[in-house]
C-alpha cells in the first residue's frame, strides 16, 4: 500500500497504489485533504501528528524507505564475505527453516508474481536504517521470548 499527492498540468492527483486508480482534484488543498483523510482511515493516526505515530491493531503502519544508493553497501558486503564468520544459530532447525523461507528473496518474487504485482512499477526500495533498527528490536524481543520458552 502506498499513497502520494502528485501534480500534473495544474491538477493535483491523489494516487493510492492498492490498485490502478487515482482521484483527480482541481485544487491542491482538496488533494492534500483527501490524502490526510485516507491516512487517518488507513492508519488511525492524523498526518499532522505522524511524528508521534501509534501502531494500531488492524491498521496500516508507514514504512520508512531509503531509495538512495549507498557506496558503503558493496564495501560492507565484501567485508562480511572476507570475515569468514562462523555463526551458528541456537534456534531449533524448524524455526531456522521457517526464517530462511520467510526471507528467501526468490520466494518473495514468486509470491508477487502469483498476485500479479509488478515490482518494476511498485518498487519496494530499501528500508531505512531507522526502520531496520525497529525491526531488530522486535526480533530481539522475539528471540528472548523463544529462548525463554515464554508463551506469547
Amino acid at each position: 500500500y502506498k499513497s502520494e499527492v502528485s501534480t500534473f498540468i495544474n491538477k493535483y492527483i491523489l494516487c493510492v497504489f492498492t490498485g490502478r486508480t487515482g482521484a483527480i482534484y482541481s485544487r491542491k488543498t482538496d488533494a492534500i485533504n483527501a490524502f490526510h483523510a485516507l491516512f487517518l482511515d488507513k492508519t488511525g493516526n492524523e498526518w499532522s501528528k505522524r511524528g508521534n505515530f501509534q501502531k494500531l491493531p488492524n491498521k496500516h503502519y508507514p514504512l520508512e524507505i531509503d531509495y538512495g544508493q549507498h557506496a558503503d553497501n558493496e564495501k560492507m558486503q565484501k567485508l562480511l564475505e572476507s570475515a569468514n564468520l562462523d555463526i551458528r544459530s541456537k534456534l531449533p532447525n524448524a524455526v531456522q527453516d521457517l526464517v530462511k523461507m520467510i526471507f528467501n528473496v526468490e520466494t518473495m518474487k514468486q509470491a508477487f508474481l502469483l498476485f500479479e504485482i509488478d515490482l518494476t512499477k511498485m518498487p519496494l526500495g530499501k528500508l531505512s536504517k531507522n526502520q531496520l533498527d525497529k525491526a531488530y528490536e522486535i526480533l530481539t524481543e522475539l528471540q528472548i521470548l523463544v529462548t525463554s520458552g515464554a508463551n506469547a
